[in-house]
């Protein structure tokens, strides 16, 4: 839904617990409080959800919680080539994912590229821009695009040298999302060897999706998809082996072919960036590479602390915050805080059973469940799960 933004000032409190479930309350001057369940991994970073819906009536969001590195605010400090990539809505409601890259100097954005999907239908475009100054003390920038006659304001805050965190400031067309600075040249030998791409998406009759894959790609044109699951609405279908081709320009540009709604966007790096499906749904697409494999039940050994990814709708979402520590037999033994349409709830000492094969897909699944959640490992501290709820959702892990 679109929302008014606004810029303030806030206090408030927080309380970091023995158990890893942390919690912070922020007032602003004419808004709240408003509480957040947070979880850190050993970076210092995390996974943050909207902890204060009581009554499962109210709002309710999730997201990541980034470390800020004060020293990288300063513009002269972010000159060089970035891609974005963030979902939202339209002034109508419908899901809108976009993805970019463009180069930045002295406060100037040239060279932009843009492929963009509003509720199934795929565009492209290009566009310039320019970026304020950094504030030294919060990090705080504010950026305005200029595409299709038009002037985008846009705020955003740095987190390192490396990336920054940018949301609308139009209200008719909300949006967030991350920007990662490109590192390296591009061709087809970018794609080279394996990799976990996982998505999230609203159908075509309204239902909430998701999925993961693990690709492998020779570097010089062609990829094939080793595994695949979709989740549709909570039943989630195990796809077949595929092949198909792909292409990468110099900006980094890639574009899949062969299959269904195949995407196209940008790479950060060696077998990573940010995609959009050019089909009739509105995926997004995370793209990592994949290491440490092969893979066992001794892989995934250690504290992690992960959360979902942001909802897909707010009427069925169900947002997660947990902690977890994996023994690398086989058993995952964890602790949460969620918010549903049933309210707030809290989970201690939660039993998983997970099963990891060599390809690093895998299943996880606790008493009472219906079915098997699925995991798909991208190292060894760090995998996401699939979990066959009617919200589709899918949450991220590290250590």
């Amino acid at each position: 839904m679109a929302g008014q933004p606004f810029m303030a000032n806030v206090t408030g409190n927080y309380s970091i617990s023995t158990t890893g479930l942390n919690l912070i309350t922020l007032q602003g001057q004419s808004w709240g409080p408003m509480t957040f369940a947070f979880v850190l991994d050993s970076t210092g970073n995390g996974r943050m959800i909207e902890y204060d819906d009581t009554t499962g009536q109210g709002s309710r969001g999730s997201g990541a919680l980034r470390k800020a590195n004060s020293s990288t605010f300063a513009l002269s400090a972010l000159n060089g080539n970035w891609v974005y990539g963030g979902a939202g809505t339209n002034y109508a409601g419908v899901r809108t994912v976009v993805v970019s890259e463009y180069t930045l100097t002295a406060g100037n954005i040239t060279n932009g590229a843009m492929d963009t999907n509003e509720g199934g239908t795929y565009k492209t475009g290009t566009f310039t821009g320019t970026m304020s100054a950094v504030d030294p003390q919060s990090g705080r920038v504010t950026a305005t695009i200029y595409a299709g006659g038009e002037d985008n304001p846009f705020v955003g805050y740095v987190v390192s040298i490396s990336e920054m965190v940018m949301e609308s400031l139009y209200p008719q067309h909300p949006q967030a999302g991350s920007v990662l600075r490109q590192s390296g040249t591009f061709s087809k030998g970018t794609l080279n060897g394996l990799a976990v791409s996982y998505y999230q998406s609203i159908g075509g009759e309204g239902d909430d999706r998701s999925g993961a894959a693990l690709l492998s790609c020779n570097g010089n044109g062609t990829f094939n998809i080793l595994a695949e699951d979709d989740d549709d609405a909570g039943t989630i279908t195990q796809g077949q082996p595929e092949q198909g081709t792909y292409t990468v320009g110099a900006n980094g540009a890639a574009n899949f072919s062969g299959g269904g709604d195949t995407p196209a966007g940008f790479l950060i790096s060696h077998n990573k960036g940010f995609m959009v499906s050019i089909g009739s749904n509105p995926d997004f697409y995370w793209l990592e590479p994949q290491t440490g494999g092969p893979f066992s039940n001794a892989s995934m050994a250690g504290s992690y602390a992960g959360g979902t990814l942001p909802p897909l709708d707010y009427v069925n979402a169900h947002d997660e915050a947990d902690v977890g520590s994996a023994d690398g037999l086989g058993t995952l033994t964890f602790s949460g805080d969620s918010s549903g349409s049933d309210g707030l709830d809290q989970a201690f000492g939660q039993i998983v059973n997970y099963n990891i094969a060599a390809n690093g897909r895998g299943t996880a699944e606790s008493q009472g469940d219906h079915a098997p959640n699925i995991v798909y490992m991208i190292s060894p501290t760090k995998w996401v799960v699939m979990l066959p709820k009617t919200d589709a959702r899918m949450a991220v892990f590290q250590h």
